[in-house]
């Protein structure tokens, strides 16, 4: 029988069918076999989904903040996420979408879904940034790219600052530091309310309605002096840094306030707000803190950093938790101490001296910085004292590393001597796929750790601690291991031979990034960084045993891969039954994954199928949490 098309020319098969007329007659129909369709690629994520409404604003976004609006999108409530989405879908002002898209993205998702957190809040924010914009002569909004025509625009702002030799330079920022400590409209432990700063309250919060309340970028800037009771001053931002005398950001002079550009008439400002010394109210929204009028360090802290972000200037809240004592750091090449209740600007030696040797008074075991998202880290501590550096591991009973685990430190009390014995909280991290975490801390210490996971606690007891280190050499790197007494979860699955019939051929093209995600002991808020790998499985499946796997039952798979990133790869699969390729978020307990997935499907043969349809292709958007996955069928 001959069969066509086949590896001889047309010539010789024409010789052929006359040397063999009686084939033909014989079988016609079968010497020209019937035309095979194409087969059938589907892809379905496991688990709760974007919207429409979400992923139309994830399309309107910058692409370099997309993923990270993805994932905080996802895991927010169908109503939550379109309440966000309509703010980049209906916004009239598109210069603001990468400010907007940023906060949403980066706002732990617990903060958005509270009943007092009034979403219009993120517009007004970014509205106010260029509004102050035009009123500052020390500083000037830069844009890099056109919303709407380049995909990967971005914004951020340049600065005048004047050198010690009176030297006036310009210095733009980068794009990090302006959104995560400009833009971000949460500071520290405070959420982005409405307040009515003039009404009194029982809680640190105090938050009010759009109507009655204003937001502190506001309420700081002019806005006191809307309700300002008569009996007392009210001093506002607007007045100290729009002088046409402050044409500078700074001018590089440590302990001055007197003609020291913004930040100099930033500290004027707040001590002729405030006095220091806290009363029986001790908020921590600024609108509070400023009627108040009064506050410890940390009042003293929040204010400060609400000032300088309504004045445009990048600031964070730093402090030394195990030693009691908070103050701030605003931007100049690198993070410039600042604590306006003392004047101090570029005071480094509270905790060491000029010459770089701690003072046993005031031992510092780390200076944490925290992020508007409820992120710690203990990176500046290296500025503030002696340090080293101490990893942690965590394994679960296996052996398997832990992600996702808390590590919370500990310290003595050491400046109340009537808590003497008694053991403080000092600094936090959060391990990464390899079960490791890293911390910054300060020489000549005792330290102490609890390890917090979804899996489990060591001590397993609560409000017990481990303590495990003693007099801590600077530069000597310390290594700890933790096990938790419970187990990561697995996968039970078995590896086997893909099947001898191998038909077609798919190509897998891969494009991913991972975030780690943790809930901050401290702040009040859960938050994601980036990290280099993750767990994500790929096998492929019949139908049988990709429902033993959905079902959480032992299963047979091949192809099996792991730790994917961005790759390619060549799998055959058999033609004579259903497909199943499976992207696996399952052994991980707090890494995601997002990115891209491109699937093309040929013959093995290079042959084509019904219609001289050469390949099938299907492109999709991945953004898989911790147990979730997404399965592509191949149905022939």
């Amino acid at each position: 029988m001959l069969r066509f098309p086949g590896f001889l020319g047309l010539a010789s098969l024409s010789v052929l069918l006359v040397a063999c007329p009686q084939t033909v007659e014989d079988d016609p129909v079968d010497s020209v076999p019937e035309p095979v369709p194409a087969p059938v690629m589907s892809a379905e994520m496991s688990g709760r989904e974007l919207t429409e409404l979400a992923q139309q604003a994830v399309g309107l976004a910058p692409t370099w903040v997309a993923d990270d609006l993805a994932l905080n999108l996802l895991r927010l409530k169908k109503k939550h996420q379109d309440e966000l989405a309509a703010l980049l879908v209906d916004l009239d002002e598109p210069w603001l979408l990468d400010e907007v898209a940023f906060s949403i993205a980066h706002m732990s998702p617990e903060v958005l879904s509270l009943s007092d957190f009034y979403p219009q809040i993120l517009v007004e924010n970014a509205q106010m940034i260029y509004e102050r914009d035009e009123a500052l002569k020390y500083v000037e909004i830069v844009e890099e790219g056109d919303p709407g025509i380049d995909a990967d625009y971005w914004t951020t702002t340049r600065y005048r600052i004047e050198d010690l030799d009176g030297n006036i330079v310009e210095k733009t920022i980068d794009r990090e530091i302006y959104y995560w400590y400009l833009v971000h409209p949460r500071m520290e432990d405070e959420y982005p309310y409405y307040v009515d700063g003039w009404a009194s309250c029982s809680g640190s919060e105090c938050s009010s309605t759009p109507e009655e309340g204003q937001f502190w970028r506001e309420f700081l800037w002019d806005g006191a002096l809307e309700e300002c009771p008569e009996d007392r001053e009210c001093p506002v931002v607007r007045d100290y840094v729009t002088d046409e005398s402050i044409d500078v950001m700074w001018k590089s002079k440590p302990y001055d306030r007197a003609d020291n550009g913004a930040i100099g008439a930033l500290i004027n400002w707040q001590k002729s707000a405030m006095s220091f010394g806290a009363g029986d109210e001790r908020p921590i929204q600024p609108n509070r803190i400023y009627a108040v009028g009064c506050g410890n360090c940390g009042e003293w802290a929040d204010m400060a950093t609400a000032a300088a972000r309504a004045a445009l200037i990048p600031s964070q809240n730093v402090g030394a938790r195990a030693n009691d004592h908070t103050w701030n750091e605003f931007w100049d090449d690198g993070w410039m101490q600042w604590e306006p209740v003392n004047t101090y600007v570029g005071h480094w030696y509270y905790y060491q001296n000029q010459e770089g040797e701690t003072k046993e008074s005031n031992a510092v075991y780390a200076i944490t910085a925290s992020r508007g998202d409820g992120y710690s880290s203990t990176e500046r501590t290296v500025d503030y004292g002696n340090t080293f550096e101490l990893t942690v591991e965590v394994l679960d009973n296996q052996g398997i590393p832990v992600d996702g685990a808390d590590i919370t430190m500990y310290g003595p009390i050491l400046v109340y001597p009537e808590y003497e014995g008694y053991w403080w909280y000092a600094a936090e991290a959060t391990t990464g796929p390899d079960g490791l975490a890293k911390l910054t801390l300060g020489e000549m210490n005792d330290y102490a750790l609890r390890v917090d996971s979804t899996i489990g606690s060591n001590p397993p007891e609560e409000n017990y601690i481990l303590p495990f280190l003693e007099g801590a050499t600077a530069g000597k790197d310390e290594f700890f291991s933790v096990t938790i007494d419970a187990e990561m979860p697995s996968l039970a699955l078995s590896e086997m031979e893909p099947q001898s019939s191998e038909d077609l051929l798919l190509t897998l093209q891969t494009e991913l990034q991972y975030r780690l995600a943790s809930d901050g002991s401290m702040l009040r808020g859960s938050f994601s960084v980036p990290v280099e790998t993750g767990r994500l499985t790929r096998f492929v499946v019949d139908e049988d045993n990709y429902t033993a796997f959905s079902q959480g039952e032992p299963f047979e798979a091949h192809h099996l891969a792991t730790e994917l990133g961005s790759e390619s790869d060549t799998l055959l699969l058999d033609a004579s039954e259903s497909s199943y390729l499976v992207l696996a978020n399952e052994l991980s307990e707090a890494v995601s994954v997002m990115g891209d997935l491109e699937v093309v499907l040929t013959r093995a043969d290079g042959t084509l199928w019904e219609g001289d349809v050469a390949e099938v292709q299907l492109k999709e958007k991945l953004v898989l949490r911790p147990g979730q996955h997404l399965v592509v069928q191949v149905t022939p």
